[in-house]
């Protein structure tokens, strides 16, 4: 995963409609502390491991192009997925990043995949 170092406007305003479907935060200043805060990650030509089975997530990542998925390894059947996130969405693993318990599963990004 590489650092993205410019980060579209549009980009940024998919993240802010999707913030826009929650009740309204009256800050006016949130959200350029949000842009100045944000920071853009872009996948390669692989599809790559954002976290590790068995470790407390301490992110979410808003996926503004391309798709992120969770899977775990079963021993007689390989690798399952079993939750898809797509552009628009927020990926994370709720259970692991609120309440701090390790994650039984995975966080894997699509190749071409760019990440808030």
């Amino acid at each position: 995963m590489r650092r993205k170092h410019h980060i579209s406007q549009s980009s940024y305003q998919m993240l802010f409609d999707y913030l826009a479907k929650f009740p309204p935060i009256e800050d006016k200043d949130f959200h350029p502390h949000l842009e100045l805060t944000l920071v853009g990650w872009f996948c390669g030509a692989h599809d790559e491991k954002l976290h590790e089975e068995g470790t407390v997530l301490k992110k979410s990542w808003f996926i503004a192009r391309g798709m992120v998925y969770l899977c775990f390894v079963d021993k007689d059947k390989g690798e399952i997925v079993f939750r898809l996130f797509r552009a628009g969405e927020i990926a994370v693993i709720p259970d692991s990043f609120m309440n701090g318990k390790p994650s039984t599963c995975y966080v894997m990004a699509c190749a071409h995949t760019e990440l808030l």
